[in-house]
């Protein structure tokens, strides 16, 4: 992940819209010396434009010609604000045409970028309403590489303060370590670290466990979930203390998603694996991630894991799923 953290090369997929203009400052905040930086604007399959008569009042070459030199103009213009911000930056820009999406993730493939960094909403997106649009949804779970998800500003560009990374036991979470690490020593930022305890999530809500267990073992299990969470979080921030990074940690109680998203500011950055399952505490980033997202106010770097170690991950945490089941 040392290329995914230090930025190098990466992609921006950029639709003109002002939502997306944040994706450009936060990727030149992130881009390291010399970064190779890609703005890529996908356009619709262009159609000729006819008269009343069935004639042609525009040709469809015409049409595509016409939207890739507004294409291009726009990139012209994303690139000079890219480099204000990192002026050591090799820019290229690149336009093609097809499905958004399908098109972000085969340039990524093809250019073997490190990162792609994209808003939550573009063109077409109500006002005011930010949302994790289909094409980032749909980037984000297919594309290889680490996606960053960036929150619409307004208008001015939104330093990012500190990193924040949730933890929930599972390899795969920690997986965000790494990245967390290597961004916080090159950009001098903190980090957070937050396990979340919801035992709620690990019992079945009919039941009445204070009566069926006793409220002294109900209560012995609550304790062994928070040392377990207090474990972690320590043992991970002490190592980024000796990492040479200003580090913070912390429990809380309740939803998993609804808890992280009231611990985050916009000026942070959260980075998280987009799968993930404790066996411990059952709840798993695979399934918070986009509530994240799209109910949060700070920019996400998720970070993919290949297919088997999910597969492997899973599987483990179905075998050691508590008898009396959960809610999902």
């Amino acid at each position: 992940m040392d290329r995914a953290a230090g930025a190098t090369p990466i992609l921006i997929p950029f639709d003109g819209s002002p939502a997306a203009g944040a994706a450009l400052d936060a990727a030149a905040w992130l881009a390291a010396h010399g970064a190779a930086i890609t703005l890529l604007q996908v356009l619709p399959e262009p159609r000729a434009i006819p008269d009343v008569l069935g004639g042609t009042i525009v040709s469809r070459d015409d049409m595509e010609r016409s939207s890739r030199r507004a294409a291009q103009a726009e990139l012209g213009a994303a690139g000079r604000r890219v480099r204000t911000r990192a002026p050591t930056a090799r820019i290229e820009s690149l336009v093609s045409i097809g499905d958004p999406a399908e098109t972000i993730v085969a340039v990524a493939r093809e250019r073997d970028v490190a990162l792609i960094v994209l808003t939550c909403h573009g063109r077409g997106a109500a006002p005011g309403r930010p949302t994790f649009g289909s094409v980032a949804h749909r980037v984000a779970r297919t594309a290889r590489q680490p996606v960053m998800i960036v929150q619409p500003d307004d208008g001015e560009p939104r330093p990012i303060q500190r990193l924040v990374v949730p933890l929930d036991g599972s390899p795969l979470a920690e997986r965000a370590m790494p990245v967390a690490t290597a961004i916080a020593r090159r950009r001098d930022l903190p980090a957070h670290l937050i396990s979340v305890v919801d035992v709620a999530d690990r019992l079945v809500p009919a039941l009445d466990y204070a009566a069926a267990i006793g409220a002294q073992r109900l209560d012995e299990l609550v304790a062994g979930c928070h040392a377990a969470a207090a474990q972690l979080v320590e043992g991970h921030g002490a190592r980024l203390l000796r990492d040479g990074v200003t580090a913070s940690w912390s429990i809380a109680n309740g939803p998993a998603a609804t808890t992280i998203l009231e611990s985050l500011a916009p000026s942070d950055l959260l980075i998280l694996s987009s799968h993930g399952m404790s066996s411990v505490r059952r709840w798993h980033l695979g399934s918070v991630a986009e509530k994240l997202i799209q109910n949060g106010r700070a920019h996400v770097l998720l970070l993919p894991a290949p297919p088997d170690v999910v597969a492997a991950a899973e599987a483990g945490a179905a075998q050691t799923e508590p008898a009396a089941g959960g809610r999902s």
